[in-house]
């Protein structure tokens, strides 16, 4: 076998191993899915955690690419995202889940301190057949989330609370820590979570405050409800 035919299947061989490197490369890694620019409100913890390493989970919806149809992801900051109407998104924050308060914050400071100033996020679409507050909440609530879906402004979520609606969301990217958990008060012995209206800051925008409720034992209905409620 002469020099010239061994250094010609060397280099060969060679092309080859660095071209099934950079498929593997190609199929292995996700490019369409870049970090959001979190902005400055969001909470330094969460952006150092997604720029140090990838999702700990990741949920599509059935046939993503389908329901796109071609239509850009804009990737926005929360702060953008009311200049964003109708369109696709993709952002960044800490998102709670429980029952009736589905919502994305800049940071768990601000989760407690206006719970209503954020985008509700409706998650049916990636699990549509379960309470997925109750079966993915552990996973899910309380972490650095990104977000993909369709933004609309206005009043949105439970009785129109929140500012904005992320909706029939396609995809949700979760870091596992920091988790700091958001413990909802229980109500006093006897009473049920309930809602006041408040007088509205912006046409259109209903404001309102959780409050406790005992429930008239004259009617049955009421009488039924802390345990309708403790069922969630």
């Amino acid at each position: 076998m002469s020099n010239g035919y061994r250094a010609m299947r060397t280099t060969v061989l060679a092309v080859g191993l660095i071209a099934a490197g950079l498929l593997a490369v190609v199929f292995l890694v996700d490019w369409e899915v870049p970090l959001p620019a979190v902005g400055p409100s969001v909470e330094q913890s969460c952006v150092e955690t997604m720029q140090r390493s990838p999702p700990d989970r990741s949920w599509l919806v059935e046939r993503r690419e389908e329901k796109i149809r071609g239509r850009e992801i804009e990737t926005v900051t929360l702060g953008e995202l009311p200049s964003h109407g109708e369109r696709l998104v993709r952002v960044a924050g800490v998102l709670h889940a429980e029952f009736e308060w589905v919502a994305l914050y800049p940071s768990r400071a601000a989760m407690e301190e206006e719970p209503w100033r954020a985008p509700w996020v409706t998650l049916g679409s990636l699990w549509p057949d379960e309470p997925f507050w109750r079966t993915k909440g552990p996973s899910i609530s309380d972490r650095c989330v990104v977000v993909e879906g369709a933004y609309s402004s206005g009043a949105g979520g439970h009785y129109g609370m929140f500012n904005g609606t992320i909706r029939d969301v396609l995809r949700l990217d979760v870091w596992s820590t920091p988790h700091r958990p958001f413990v909802t008060t229980v109500p006093p012995r006897g009473y049920h979570r309930g809602i006041r209206m408040l007088r509205p800051q912006f046409p259109g925008l209903a404001v309102v405050e959780q409050v406790w409720r005992k429930p008239i034992q004259s009617n049955p209905v009421n009488s039924i409800i802390p345990h309708l409620l403790d069922a969630f």
